[in-house]
């Protein structure tokens, strides 16, 4: 990282990647100019942007920065950019103090940084890795409607031109299986055109455009798709902002000591795929900050008020395989892995309504992490 002073000319730094201007986060309209104005900044390198970061509230951490400062911007090491997420001009001291503290708690797991592990940082609010940029989910939307149309033309090689009047033929796999995702996809994006027939190949065609044209409406504060604005409304799309959570979640969590999470995920996929079960869920990764206690965790993972905490440690894995809608011996397999030595905590929550019940089993791991299993019914 290079530290910047006050009075020091963008144009040098501009001229290092003359293609790319500064970022600037809408939240907060600032400028690198005006950011400047208030004191030194962090600069970093990251995925072709610059990204400025505040200092002049965090004195320690300028001081350290400073003494590694060299003559130039340097990418930051894939392990800790991950964390940044996307590149931004940050104005705001509490949104600087997150990054940062993300940043060095990466030191603390044990990441090598080239920065100390004893630095006092800030406390870092849960991360959560489970979440996709419109342009993220967009690809696997055209990547899984080019996937399943292709599918549905083998068993309907008669259609040529896709019309409204024949989707729900198109759709149709079996005597009782119908691809109902990709039917309501084909004809939202048939309104969307303006159109009552076209071709196969147009749908592909404009897939991504389409995709984005939603997605990009149903954005959190920091840029992130909201699944709640999505998944009700539009069965295909939500799949693929599904798949896309789960494939950013896996990539960015960190593996904890003599487990895989790779792993983990499928054999629980085999457990809900036996059992049965619909209301199952795999609750990916959330980073955690200091606090790893079984509250800290059922919040960051969302569990909110549906459950409460039952019992702990060994235990846990006990009561959720043995609940009146767990998922019993076929967890044998998973509970296993969770005698790893990168297991730290495990907690059971369970809670129940007029017309549902839910059990979830909760793993805090030696990375920081937060990460579970859901089963229950919903009538």
């Amino acid at each position: 990282m290079l530290v910047i002073q006050p009075g020091t000319s963008l144009k040098g730094l501009r001229k290092i990647e003359p293609q790319n201007a500064f970022a600037s986060h809408p939240q907060f309209k600032t400028t690198a100019k005006g950011l400047l104005a208030a004191g030194p900044v962090g600069a970093i390198l990251h995925e072709n942007r610059v990204v400025l970061l505040p200092l002049v509230h965090m004195p320690r951490q300028a001081a350290m920065l400073t003494r590694r400062a060299n003559t130039g911007i340097t990418p930051l090491p894939e392990e800790i950019s991950s964390a940044l997420q996307d590149a931004m001009v940050v104005h705001d001291i509490a949104a600087a103090h997150r990054i940062l503290g993300a940043f060095f708690d990466k030191a603390a797991l044990g990441v090598n940084t080239g920065i100390s592990k004893n630095v006092d940082f800030p406390a870092v609010k849960p991360t959560v890795l489970a979440r996709s940029r419109p342009g993220e989910a967009a690809v696997v939307f055209e990547a899984l409607l080019s996937e399943r149309l292709d599918r549905a033309l083998e068993q309907h090689p008669e259609i040529k031109t896709v019309t409204l009047g024949n989707i729900r033929v198109l759709t149709t796999l079996g005597p009782s299986s119908f691809d109902l995702s990709l039917g309501e996809a084909l004809e939202k994006m048939l309104t969307r055109l303006g159109q009552k027939q076209a071709r196969p190949r147009t749908f592909k065609r404009i897939a991504r455009e389409y995709a984005l044209s939603i997605l990009s409406q149903a954005v959190d504060r920091e840029g992130y798709v909201r699944e709640d604005r999505i998944i009700s409304s539009h069965l295909l799309l939500g799949e693929a902002l599904s798949k896309s959570n789960e494939e950013n979640a896996m990539k960015a969590a960190l593996d904890p000591s003599g487990i895989s999470l790779k792993q983990i995920l499928a054999l629980w996929k085999d457990v809900q795929e036996e059992s049965g079960r619909e209301d199952s869920q795999f609750l990916y990764p959330v980073r955690l900050g200091r606090d790893s206690s079984a509250k800290a965790a059922a919040r960051a993972l969302g569990i909110g008020k549906r459950a409460g905490l039952s019992s702990k440690g060994e235990q846990a894995v006990a009561d959720f395989m043995a609940a009146g809608d767990g998922p019993g011996d076929l967890f044998q397999p998973v509970a296993k892995q969770l005698k790893a030595p990168g297991i730290k905590n495990l907690f059971f929550f369970q809670g129940s309504g007029d017309d549902w019940a839910t059990n979830i089993l909760v793993v805090v791991d030696d990375k920081g992490q937060a990460w579970g299993f859901e089963m229950g019914y919903t009538q």
